[in-house]
């Protein structure tokens, strides 16, 4: 079925290449214009949709979830979209045979150490081009978007995103200079609270660039993360802050009396991580994180943190997604 589909594509189509080089240093010869594009993960996919969402052929899962509130802000067109899954987390991977019935003409993948080479593998010869970027690196999200805007001819697009990029990155950097004495964070995870990521996990190094030092020393294991942690480890740490993505989590940590022996969760250093339209820190871990970790960092550092947070919020949501938000709404996706 998947060479019928892949010669009857060949036979029927016609296109002008380009050679590229991706992120990952790979030569790939691309269609020069590109209008059905998938993203191997929701990391490359939240890219495409900052240039060019109409060419997506599919989602890798819901808009709306327990982590994301993707339809209060993106585009109502998206959810029509059909989920092809994709490479990432417990996801499984796409099938090649719908990727091709779709006429699929780009994967961006997540250049990834735990993912590197999956996705060729899954394809099983399907004729798809596959192209990797930085999609979480804030330090490196400078240069994906000027990849990607002269990957969606929308060089004037990528530049005003890295530009801003480069702003926030600089402006942290000052940040950390000026704080003497870190705090120490516990970034809770799952309906317990009881899992984490490691302070090396590409799903915590937000906590690193916030000023703050991440309490859990390990090394990551795989690419879901998710290491567990006993509640005497925190006992004995007691970390400065609490950082929660699970709502329902969030709702009881103040009445539990087990974690009411923590210092933080007395002092109300407790802060639900934002969700919308996509999560600010991790889970995925994307672009959002310009705007979450600087939202961390304020929140951590008020008295280092220069800026008008809720400006900086409006002006964010404003490049980013087009959006102006209105008090209420900026007040809604705050809260858990």
């Amino acid at each position: 079925m998947l060479r019928m589909i892949l010669i009857f594509l060949l036979l029927g189509s016609t296109f002008h290449a380009r050679m590229i080089t991706d992120m990952a240093g790979r030569s790939v010869d691309v269609e020069a214009n590109l209008t059905r594009v998938f993203g191997s993960s929701p990391p490359t996919t939240y890219l495409v949709v900052l240039f060019k969402p109409e060419a997506l052929v599919g989602l890798n899962f819901p808009l709306d979830n327990p982590n994301n509130r993707g339809s209060d802000i993106l585009d109502a067109r998206l959810k029509t979209l059909p989920i092809l899954k994709g490479w990432h987390g417990n996801a499984g991977g796409s099938s090649a045979e719908k990727l091709l019935e779709r006429r699929t003409q780009l994967i961006i993948g997540w250049n990834n150490a735990f993912l590197n080479n999956m996705i060729e593998k899954s394809l099983h010869g399907a004729d798809i081009p596959v192209i990797y970027v930085e999609p979480d690196d804030m330090q490196k999200l400078p240069a994906t978007f000027r990849f990607l805007g002269k990957l969606f001819e929308k060089e004037q697009r990528g530049e005003a995103l890295a530009s801003y990029a480069e702003t926030v990155n600089s402006r942290l950097a000052s940040l950390r200079k000026g704080v003497k004495k870190p705090k120490s964070v516990y970034y809770a995870l799952g309906p317990k609270g009881l899992n984490s990521e490691c302070d090396n996990s590409f799903h915590a190094n937000f906590i690193e660039a916030a000023g703050a030092v991440n309490i859990n020393h390990c090394e990551q294991s795989s690419l879901i993360g998710m290491e567990a942690v006993s509640f005497e480890s925190l006992l004995a740490r007691q970390p400065d802050a609490i950082l929660v993505q699970d709502r329902n989590f969030y709702r009881t940590i103040f009445d539990d009396p087990q974690w009411g022996l923590l210092r933080a969760v007395k002092e109300k250093a407790v802060y639900y991580v934002p969700k919308t339209p996509i999560n600010w820190l991790d889970r995925p871990p994307s672009f959002m994180r310009l705007i979450g970790t600087q939202w961390l960092a304020a929140t951590l550092y008020p008295e280092h943190f220069k800026e008008d947070l809720n400006a900086e919020i409006t002006r964010f949501f404003d490049l980013f997604f087009g959006r102006s938000l209105e008090e209420q709404q900026r007040r809604k996706m705050m809260q858990p």
